[in-house]
């Protein structure tokens, strides 16, 4: 018979704690208090306001309907069709309402993020390690058809890329989690995967895939890069366990008033360094250059480039008819990309000019 009447005792605390569910969001408003902490916390921490035209809140989850944020400085919003948020309501309840801790699951239908980098951002670099630790407080986020956006317009770096049909999958379990991020360039101008698996007692593995994707055009003081090509299929183990391999193709680029093409640079990359390989070249005003030498740092914010180039001997004829002779030029390309510096150097073993000969000329410069 006690055992019954505790089997009934269970029965109607869990009816109880469901009507509580269920009536408890009606009773406190739970819609207006959750939409004020949100924009307050937005507000505060992001300097940002936050609208949306409809909020749902249930035992279960949060649901926003058109949400869209935006920094007061203009540089940063996202808006979406839906954001759902599944979250534990009694850990949301204790904990003061700290969305954060409470959060399971979110799903972002149709997201676009657009972001314009000021001066002091373009210089940094993202925080890795961070954003895997505040992934992971999260056992599933999905993010399904969003677009992104990113500019620069400073004078020291100005492009403008945009990727679409993004979708992002995130899955923690424990001492693993695995990422997926594809997305696609407009106009069937490339194809970008990037994967994670992440252990925390064993290696982990990164891969990126570029597949078809053309280079924005992008300016800085010394360069300008017209178009560009790349393929690329590389794996991530740390950061200096990096190998693979990249291509360029079909580069137009404008270096200090200097036109340049390559039909193609390949790269064979280990431990985060690419080493040219063999018919990688540069042609610049007709004139044919072989690229060796290696970018070290090939998979961050600033590669430096340390590579060489000679050409095949030139017939001086090609400047000014009345010479006659060959010249050589050979270089040195070093610098990080974003401030590049060529040294060369002319080598004319003989010039002849209206029965005038000349031996042995050099000549250097930047």
């Amino acid at each position: 018979m006690r055992k019954k009447k505790w089997l009934l005792i269970v029965i109607l605390i869990i009816l109880l704690i469901n009507a509580l569910l269920i009536f408890i969001p009606k009773i406190f408003n739970v819609n207006q208090i959750v939409e004020d902490r949100l924009k307050s916390e937005v507000n505060k921490y992001l300097d940002a306001e936050l609208f949306f035209d409809k909020i749902n809140v249930t035992s279960k989850f949060i649901q926003f309907s058109n949400p869209k944020l935006i920094e007061k400085e203009n540089n940063f919003s996202i808006s979406a069709e839906q954001f759902y948020i599944r979250f534990n309501f009694w850990k949301l309840i204790f904990t003061g309402f700290n969305f954060q801790s409470s959060i399971k699951k979110i799903r972002c239908f149709s997201p676009v993020v657009e972001l314009k980098l000021s001066p002091s951002e373009e210089g940094t670099s993202l925080d890795l390690q961070n954003i895997e630790t505040q992934l992971q407080r999260f056992s599933q986020l999905s993010i399904i058809n969003g677009e992104f956006e990113l500019e620069s317009k400073n004078n020291h770096l100005r492009f403008k890329e945009k990727l679409e049909n993004i979708n992002i999958t995130f899955t923690s379990d424990k001492n693993k989690y695995n990422l997926e991020f594809t997305a696609y360039k407009p106009d069937n101008k490339g194809f970008i995967k990037i994967t994670r698996d992440y252990y925390e007692d064993k290696e982990n593995l990164s891969e990126l895939s570029l597949q078809n994707f053309h280079l924005p055009n992008v300016k800085t003081p010394t360069l300008e890069i017209k178009d560009g090509k790349v393929e690329s299929d590389i794996k991530i183990r740390s950061e200096k366990k990096i190998d693979g391999e990249f291509s360029l193709n079909n580069l137009d680029l404008l270096l200090e008033n200097n036109n340049i093409h390559s039909d193609s640079i390949r790269l064979q990359i280990n431990k985060n360094t690419g080493y040219f390989l063999e018919n990688s070249k540069l042609n610049w005003d007709n004139i044919s250059l072989t690229l060796s030498g290696k970018i070290k740092d090939v998979v961050s914010y600033s590669p430096y480039i340390d590579a060489d180039f000679h050409s095949n001997p030139i017939q001086l004829n090609k400047f000014f008819e009345p010479i006659s002779g060959k010249l050589t030029l050979k270089g040195n390309i070093a610098q990080s990309i974003s401030d590049l510096r060529i040294k060369h150097q002319f080598e004319i073993p003989e010039l002849v000019y209206q029965n005038l000969e000349f031996n042995n000329i050099n000549y250097s410069g930047i």
